[in-house]
């Protein structure tokens, strides 16, 4: 039975319960086709050019970072994006929803992984992604932190949701990291706190 709480609400992160295998989650990925982040799809291009009024054609990574025709940071993260149904996934996405009400879009799906030594700068992520994403942590994130700018640091060692949306980064990354991140594009963080609060307010 899940104990009735509140949950804290943030414009940063909010720590969830979800149930995940994780060799079942190991065992998809090593199964997956692997690329460099660069090489990854914008899914919220439109909606960037049209907000700020920008003409940008590029549909990755690497292409709209160029013609953003500003210095950007460099990041050297494998991606492998899940493309097909998975019993696994499809478990956590479920459990997901029912957290929030049936209210969640979901969008990218994919694991990430940061080699040793290799820490990611302060970034936001859109427009690859956009709002609300799950983090589940399968390996190697016994020392990383995960801080945003003029925020808080957190030690990520169970399923997160983090808002995309504010520059954030990942440091002292001492060995191989691997998490996987699930995109709730439709849902800010504050929304789903309230989302979540209201769940267990009704317990």
């Amino acid at each position: 039975m899940e104990s009735r709480y509140l949950v804290e609400i943030t414009d940063e992160a909010i720590k969830i319960d979800i149930d995940y295998n994780k060799d079942t989650l190991m065992s998809l990925y090593n199964s997956l086709a692997k690329t460099h982040i660069d090489n990854i799809k914008l899914n919220h291009l439109d909606e960037f050019n049209k907000n700020f009024n920008s003409d940008i054609t590029a549909d990755t990574i690497a292409g709209f970072k160029k013609q953003l025709n500003k210095k950007t940071h460099h990041r050297k993260d494998i991606v492998s994006p899940i493309l097909c149904s998975n019993s696994e996934i499809e478990n956590i996405i479920n459990q997901l929803q029912k957290k929030l009400n049936q209210k969640a879009t979901i969008g990218d799906v994919s694991f990430f992984l940061q080699k040793a030594n290799e820490d990611i700068p302060l970034h936001s992520d859109y427009p690859y992604r956009k709002n609300s994403l799950l983090n589940i942590p399968l390996q190697g994130t016994s020392s990383s932190i995960t801080y945003f700018l003029d925020g808080k640091s957190y030690f990520i060692d169970g399923p997160t949701i983090l808002n995309v949306m504010k520059p954030h980064g990942v440091k002292n990354i001492t060995e191989d990291r691997l998490c996987l991140h699930i995109e709730i594009p439709n849902l800010s963080i504050e929304e789903i706190g309230k989302l979540l609060n209201e769940k267990n307010d009704t317990k």
